[in-house]
């Protein structure tokens, strides 16, 4: 009897749970299931394409603002090289004239230096020709003196 007590109490629980279980569901025929799936289907599809669409703008966004740093960060470099390259004018010009104040003043003592050789080498022609139009001698006579007749 305390078997028939316990099985009558465990199918009155089990009764009592699927009962409340089967309550709270409503039946949906597979068409309304199908229905609800296809609906919920098509708004998940209007999400992608949203967030799709929201991706794209993104990334023309980013490209906007890349572009434009890119050609602010050019414009940049190419003051920056400008810049620098007048500089770099300004200081070969320095030296340029620096060059040519110095190569000017090489060329100043060369000329001195050459015009006193010149004068050197022309005061030695005028003694070689003056050396030359001069008889050389071989020899000097003399008269001798007898000495023995006095």
């Amino acid at each position: 009897m305390m078997f028939s007590g316990i099985c009558a109490f465990f199918l009155y629980i089990f009764k009592y749970h699927f009962a409340v279980s089967f309550a709270n569901e409503s039946m949906c025929s597979k068409f309304s299931c199908e229905e609800q799936l296809l609906e919920k289907m098509i708004r998940q599809e209007i999400k992608v394409e949203m967030m799709q669409n929201n991706i794209k703008k993104t990334q023309e966004t980013i490209a906007n603002i890349l572009e434009e740093e890119i050609k602010k960060t050019s414009a940049e470099v190419s003051q920056k090289l400008e810049s620098i390259q007048s500089n770099v004018m300004e200081v070969v010009e320095r030296e340029k004239e620096k060059n040519e104040e110095i190569l000017k003043n090489a060329f100043e003592g060369l000329r001195s230096d050459f015009t006193n050789d010149m004068e050197e080498g022309k005061k030695m022609l005028i003694k070689l020709s003056e050396n030359i139009e001069k008889p050389s001698v071989a020899f000097f006579a003399h008269n001798v003196v007898d000495l023995k007749l006095n």
